[in-house]
């Protein structure tokens, strides 16, 4: 993500940057809604999360996301993130040497340096494969996740913290 910032903004028309896993799809109309929202200054946005299966684990990792995002403003780059280049500028951008967790580096210093509110989500949702998630359990992927956060929360090693993900 930090190189793709970097190349897309060499390009001086750059205002905003659009952050997507690859297993992400947009929806249709997303270039107008995204549009309206960058008209509110100092204001970074998400997606809403949307699984692309249904289902109990489905269910169930859509109230895990939804839970995160109330409980800890704390949206994953499944989400998507939606930052004005003024914005993303001010904060120094993505973390270079982040393998892991620069979703949540990068939110943090948005936080940090604009308020929690600083951070919306949009009024439309963003389609995330979840056959991963399906494949290794929901609850199993959901607990070693967590237990990731945490450790990174607590300065674990970056090559640990790869190495358990792995």
């Amino acid at each position: 993500m930090a190189r793709g910032a970097e190349l897309a903004g060499a390009n001086d028309d750059i205002t905003a940057y659009l952050f997507l896993h690859a297993d992400c799809r947009l929806p249709s109309g997303w270039q107008a809604i995204t549009q309206q929202a960058l008209k509110s200054p100092n204001t970074a946005w998400y997606f809403r999360y949307k699984p692309d299966q249904s289902g109990a684990g489905a269910s169930w990792l859509r109230f895990i996301v939804w839970m995160r995002g109330f409980g800890w403003n704390l949206p994953y780059g499944d989400q998507g993130l939606l930052i004005p280049r003024d914005m993303y500028d001010a904060i120094g951008g993505y973390d270079r040497e982040k393998p892991l967790f620069e979703d949540v580096d990068i939110v943090d210093r948005i936080k940090a340096k604009f308020g929690r509110k600083a951070l919306r989500k949009l009024p439309v949702q963003l389609r995330t494969d979840i056959s991963d998630h399906l494949r290794d359990g929901v609850w199993t992927r959901g607990r070693r996740n967590f237990n990731l956060l945490k450790s990174y929360r607590r300065g674990e090693p970056m090559e640990n913290l790869v190495r358990d993900y792995t």
